[in-house]
């Protein structure tokens, strides 16, 4: 039976909702999904903590910790022990900038298996500078297969050094069926909604749902 890993500092909402649809196709073929995440909380995103039963196999390296606590090289140590533990065929990883990342691509590599990036950043994002860029496609080479975004991510990472036939646009996926259903309820009842904000009006209207930082760029939005 074929496992695959895939590693999370931590799961959100968003995260399990992908793994959950991961689980159930590979189920169909045989396969076994595992969900790693670092830890059961972090510092930057407030979702709220997600701890009921899942379809798939769920490990938290440090349950119970906040991930920005832990100390780079126990998450590191940490995290070879548990893949040791886990043995995967292969070990979907959240990007390359985090110590548990680097530590799951060095168990990769190590153990001679299948290291696939999980990313959405695109080169636009920030300043690029030069070095920085040469490090980081010496570490992004290490991996085996990408799945990014959309097309922008999809040139960034090749740009990065991993052949464009290895790298997949699927990573910003969404449950489609929840927010069917809900508009299907909402338009049914739509009175049973009139209490949320904006919606005493019929007037068309646009929702954006991110933190409230610059990166995100909501003053360009609201003058849209």
């Amino acid at each position: 039976m074929f496992k695959l890993c895939i590693q999370w500092p931590r799961f959100g909402p968003i995260h399990l909702t992908r793994l959950r649809a991961t689980h159930a196709h590979a189920e169909e073929r045989g396969g076994r999904v595992i969900g790693l995440e670092t830890a059961s909380d972090d510092a930057i995103y407030e979702w709220r903590v997600e701890a009921g039963a899942e379809p798939f196999e769920r490990v938290q390296a440090f349950p119970g910790r906040v991930f920005n606590d832990i100390r780079p090289a126990d998450m590191h140590a940490r995290t070879l022990d548990v893949l040791d533990q886990i043995d995967p065929d292969a070990v979907a990883i959240m990007s390359y900038g985090y110590p548990d990342a680097r530590a799951a691509l060095a168990w990769c590599r190590r153990r001679r298996r299948v290291a696939i990036l999980m990313m959405a950043t695109k080169e636009d994002d920030a300043e690029r500078v030069a070095w920085r860029e040469q490090i980081k496609r010496q570490i992004v080479q290490e991996y085996d297969s990408a799945i990014v975004g959309g097309t922008p991510q999809r040139d960034y990472v090749v740009k990065l050094g991993i052949p464009e036939a290895y790298v997949f646009t699927k990573y910003n996926a969404v449950d489609n069926a929840f927010f069917d259903n809900g508009a299907e309820v909402a338009r049914a009842d739509p009175e049973r909604f009139r209490h949320l904000p904006g919606l005493a009006s019929d007037r068309p209207f646009f929702v954006a749902s991110n933190r409230f930082i610059a990166r995100k760029n909501l003053d360009r939005l609201l003058l849209a």
